[in-house]
Parts: C-alpha cells; structure tokens; sequence
C-alpha cells in the first residue's frame, strides 16, 4: 500500500510539472492586446500596458534631453562671455546676471531652432544683414560646432538651409552680444 501511495504523489507530481509548463506556454501564446491595440501584461504584480509607459519614458527621456541641451548651450555662452568680452568680468554684478539670464533664454531658443532645423523646419530669416563682429562670429561658430555635434540631421540639410540657419544665427548671436556690451 505504501509503495501505491508513494507512486501516485510522483505521478501527481510529473502531472503538475507538465501542467505548470504547458500553463507557460500557453500564456506566452496568449491574446495580448486590448481593445485599443495596447499590449496587456497578465502576470501577477505587473502594471498596465507597457505600450504607454514605453511612450510615457520616451518623452521623460526627450524633455529631459532638449533640457540638457539647452543648459549646455547656455553655458556655453556665459563661458564665452567671461572669456572673450573684455572686461566682462568686470562689470556691475546686475549687469552680469542681467546677461546670464538672457543667455539661458536664448540658449533655450537657439536650442529649440536648432531642433526644428534639423527636421527642416527653419527659422526667418531676420530682418537687419549681419554685422559680422569677430566675437559673433567666434560664438557663433562654437555654437554650430555643439549643433552639427548634438543635432546631426542639420548635416542633411541643403546647403541654402544651413546659409539661412547660419543666418539667423549670426543675427541671434550679435543681437546678445550687443544686449552685453
């Protein structure tokens, strides 16, 4: 009787291996998706349809992104501005943060241009021919450099774009270095 019962727990044992392998299976195999198209995961613990979280973390991750960018290129011009204005650095200290907020404004509009240039999509041209001051043209340049570097699609461009971004840009650059000086 013993070796009966002892025979039946293994069986029951082999049929429940089999069973929770076939229940993998057949969950893997499953219809996933609900009625809006969204992928459903039915495991226990598991959160909702990793199709709008996969969006959600994708536009976390291009904000947090097109901010970055923009720091840096503000930074970029508060470095330019210490080193290459003379006597900048010795100016009134409401003069300074004057301009440095003007540079993190500007940084975001460039950033934002620069953006949108990279899909095609150009700014106007401005109104007034630029100046072509040498240190509009030197910030101007460091300017495209981190561009052509962080927004690729901008090398894609035609070469009339680019004139036209180059443009714009030289018009942005001395307007701030006038705002400056």
């Amino acid at each position: 009787m013993g070796i009966g019962i002892g025979i039946a727990i293994i069986v029951l044992i082999a049929a429940g291996l089999y069973s929770r392998n076939k229940q993998k299976k057949a969950w893997v195999a499953e219809e996933r998706y609900d009625e809006s198209g969204n992928w459903l995961d039915k495991r226990a613990g598991e959160r909702g349809t990793y199709g709008s979280l996969d969006e959600e973390m994708e536009a976390e991750r291009k904000q947090t992104n097109k901010a970055r960018k923009a720091r840096e290129l503000s930074s970029l011009i508060q470095k330019f501005a210490f080193e290459e204005i003379p006597g900048f650095h010795e100016r009134h200290a409401s003069q300074i943060k004057l301009f440095l907020d003007s540079a993190k404004t500007q940084g975001k509009l460039i950033a934002e241009v620069l953006e949108k240039a990279s899909t095609g999509k150009l700014p106007a041209p401005p109104d007034a021919a630029p100046q072509h001051e040498v240190l509009a043209e030197n910030l101007k340049k460091q300017i495209l450099a981190f561009a052509y570097q962080e927004y690729p699609g901008l090398l894609e461009q035609e070469i009339a774009q680019i004139q036209s971004l180059d443009v714009w840009l030289q018009a942005q650059v001395e307007n701030m270095l006038e705002n400056a000086g």
